[in-house]
């Protein structure tokens, strides 16, 4: 499959273009009725893509210099959705969790409405707070190139949109434009 082979590579604008085309094609071919609420969603998942992280210096799933993580669990009807940046050999990891409910406007069951809890650093065995009080702070936003979008970095609420969801693949788009891809890597992990 021509995807899986781009989204390894670093992306140049030409790479980076066909392989949102392609995950835009990708998301026509969804089979799975209401997405953001089906049980595939749940488990651990690695970031293989994202237009975000998406340059011609580094591999697309790489972030900060590590590799991402998110583990997605719903229990007693409530969905966490945890982030995470390790650094292998650092015994660093960043984390950013969040609560997540299928937005009632939305009919079609695609649609994740975010509410960020916290973010904290883990460093050998020791959690620290971050951005405590930040995200009650007026909006900070960022340019991630020049001349490209600003986008919010202490913004606490917003959705994704899960526009394909298999049991090995989700493709999701962000309220703020940007388009992942993330494989599987432990199906099981996350229920309780």
């Amino acid at each position: 499959m021509e995807l899986m082979g781009l989204v390894k590579l670093p992306q140049r604008k030409k790479e980076k273009k066909r392989t949102e085309e392609l995950l835009m094609d990708l998301a026509k071919c969804n089979s799975v009725a209401q997405p953001a609420r089906n049980r595939r969603l749940v488990g651990r998942w690695r970031l293989a893509w994202s237009s975000q992280t998406a340059n011609r210096f580094l591999r697309p799933d790489n972030v900060l210099g590590g590799y991402s993580t998110q583990d997605i669990s719903v229990q007693g009807g409530t969905i966490t959705v945890e982030n995470a940046v390790r650094w292998p050999g650092w015994d660093l990891c960043l984390l950013g969790r969040a609560r997540a409910q299928v937005d009632p406007k939305d009919r079609q069951g695609c649609v994740l409405k975010l509410r960020i809890d916290s973010f904290e650093l883990e460093a050998g065995g020791k959690n620290v707070q971050l951005l405590k009080g930040v995200l009650s702070t007026p909006k900070m936003s960022i340019r991630d190139a020049p001349g490209g979008k600003r986008r919010v970095l202490n913004q606490r609420e917003g959705s994704i949109t899960v526009l394909y969801l298999d049991k090995d693949i989700r493709v999701t788009l962000a309220d703020n434009g940007l388009l992942f891809m993330h494989q599987r890597i432990d199906p099981v992990s996350m229920h309780r």
